[in-house]
């Protein structure tokens, strides 16, 4: 299944000019380094969005430049991206592009062959909704995409994200 994957280094999104995704497919997760507050426990990582893409390369730009629906809803909506990115912003749309800390963010891979990325990633939000009891932030449609993923890859995702045990008590587990 999935626990031969083995997930990147994760690094600032204003650097992927210096990763090598051309032609991958896989799964990212945006975050922000910081611990955000969630319903079950504080998530360490602060991670934002979880995703897969049959181009990393594309797909990761695209969040950075504003074509990924994740970081145009910050975009957008000012006061959002300011409580989840700890910024402020000015009014003026074409301020707020030039001075967003999206490419801050952090960017964590993981290289996974095309038949296995639904896969991937339906096991990472899993892990990340049975640790925190609610979806990444950005993730506006997970909750219509839900199914749950055997264990072992349920264990693979917690893994390569780095979940730290609390002390909470996650959901079926």
């Amino acid at each position: 299944m999935l626990k031969n994957y083995v997930w990147e280094k994760p690094f600032v999104l204003r650097e992927i000019e210096k990763h090598d995704l051309n032609a991958k497919s896989g799964i990212y997760v945006i975050g922000t380094g910081r611990p955000i507050n969630r319903m079950l426990a504080t998530d360490p990582n602060g991670i934002l969005y979880i995703g897969k893409s049959v181009n990393l390369q594309n797909r990761v730009w695209a969040f950075q430049d504003w074509g990924h629906d994740a970081s145009e809803f910050l975009c957008e909506i000012n006061w959002v991206c300011e409580k989840i990115l700890e910024a402020n912003y000015p009014e003026c749309q074409r301020e707020v592009e030039k001075n967003c800390r999206v490419k801050d963010c952090l960017v964590h891979i993981v290289s996974v062959e095309r038949t296995l990325l639904s896969e991937a990633e339906h096991a990472a939000l899993f892990a990340y909704l049975q640790n925190f009891g609610e979806y990444p932030p950005l993730n506006l449609s997970a909750p219509n995409r839900w199914h749950k993923p055997v264990d072992e890859d349920i264990h693979w995702a917690e893994r390569g994200l780095k979940f730290k045990d609390e002390g909470h008590k996650k959901i079926g587990g």
